[in-house]
């Protein structure tokens, strides 16, 4: 398996976290609770957040301390082993008022991480 640097993860947290924004546009809490297809998909992308954040080298996190890290990790953490007590509500109010910060933070970060191409023409 190749090395992923931290641009890498915070290439696939901001992917991961646009698709949770894709799944769940004009999605009320009552249909988000009916439907378990986009539950477990959205349990695995917060999931996958979580794995990817912890993944982040220290000295990154220290350099965007803005971004709430442990917290992402600590919701990852809790899916993976507390999965039987898993909050629907306040999985559901994660993702309707945290994600959209944090997809500006990590394209925010995206864009300082990739350098500006100009045109030699």
């Amino acid at each position: 398996m190749p090395y992923r640097n931290d641009a890498a993860r915070i290439e696939e947290m901001r992917h991961f976290v646009q698709r949770i924004m894709n799944e769940l546009p004009d999605t009320t809490y009552e249909r988000f609770s009916c439907n378990s297809v986009l539950q477990r998909a959205t349990l695995y992308h917060l999931v996958v957040l979580g794995e990817a954040s912890s993944n982040l080298s220290h000295q990154f996190k220290q350099e965007h301390e803005h971004v709430s890290w442990v917290q992402i990790e600590k919701v990852g953490r809790k899916l993976v082993h507390e999965y039987f007590k898993v909050d629907l509500e306040l999985v559901y109010a994660t993702l309707t008022s945290d994600m959209p910060t944090l997809l500006l933070q990590l394209e925010s970060i995206t864009q300082k991480l990739t350098p500006t191409r100009t045109a030699n023409r």
